[in-house]
């Protein structure tokens, strides 16, 4: 929120969703641009427009206490998201993605609350901010994790990891629409190894991204309708129970969109 306030909520009774403000304290001293929770639920981050990002942890019976602030960004925060494998030793913990044009990864030493460092910096080469970034399985199996990030250069660029937290750039989704920023990231796993995205554009359009023998295409387009084209954010986030749900919100609507056929789509306004 722009008030500086990250808050969590109870979500009640489902049939009516009222919404009980569990925590909320003015930790950051600028306005609040993105959050996240991790795999465990057991942490919280919430990154702010001047490139700090602070990690909340919960203590005891629904109690939170702010376990560390990171910093190192030049720019805001536009995207954190932990790492979903939750496997122990693993090199990192959180990435964040910021208007900097970098993306940070931060490692946090096991059992010691407050020991977290910047354990690599990753210049991902994009000519404007970096809106999102996801991670993708290996293109083959046992193969080097895979990451794509988005900018409003319009452009996606999927990165290959070679040895520790170093990243070498693997190719450039590039939608050829001049003057569109590519705002959001939902990545997608198929059958084996393959691996797909869908990216949201300013322009109000979504595009799936599948990876193949020929490279990486735009094999569906889809369009999220808005009363505000001009101006709506077009957010996509994923179902984590069902690969073939995808939720997109644009200005006031949020729809939940269905995996279809090449040629079919359909959608559901929520």
């Amino acid at each position: 929120s722009t008030d500086q306030t990250p808050a969590t909520n109870d979500s009640g009774d489902a049939s009516e969703i009222p919404l009980k403000v569990l925590k909320s304290s003015k930790k950051h001293s600028h306005a609040v641009s993105c959050c996240a929770f991790s795999p465990t639920g057991w942490l919280l981050v919430a990154g702010d427009v001047k490139g700090t990002a602070t990690v909340w942890i919960l203590k005891g019976e629904m109690g939170w206490g702010a376990l560390v602030k990171l910093e190192g960004h030049e720019d805001e925060i536009c995207r954190c998201r932990f790492n979903e494998s939750n496997q122990p030793g693993q090199e990192w913990v959180l990435a964040t993605a910021s208007k900097d044009k970098t993306v940070r990864f931060w490692a946090a030493a096991p059992g010691i609350e407050g020991s977290w460092t910047c354990a690599a910096v990753v210049k991902t080469g994009h000519d404007q901010a970096v809106t999102d970034l996801a991670f993708l399985p290996p293109s083959s199996p046992g193969g080097p994790a895979r990451m794509v990030t988005s900018s409003v250069d319009g452009t996606c660029r999927v990165f290959r990891q070679e040895g520790g937290l170093s990243f070498a750039e693997e190719a450039q989704l590039d939608a050829g629409v001049a003057g569109v920023a590519c705002q959001s990231l939902s990545p997608l796993v198929l059958d084996g190894a393959a691996a797909a995205v869908w990216a949201s554009y300013s322009d109000g359009t979504l595009r799936l991204w599948e990876s193949g023998q020929g490279g990486w295409k735009v094999t569906t387009t889809a369009e999220v309708p808005s009363d505000k084209p001009g101006k709506a954010k077009t957010l996509l986030a994923k179902c984590p129970t069902d690969e073939g749900l995808l939720v997109a919100a644009r200005a006031s609507e949020v729809q939940l969109w269905e995996r279809w056929e090449p040629d079919a789509a359909t959608a559901a306004t929520a």
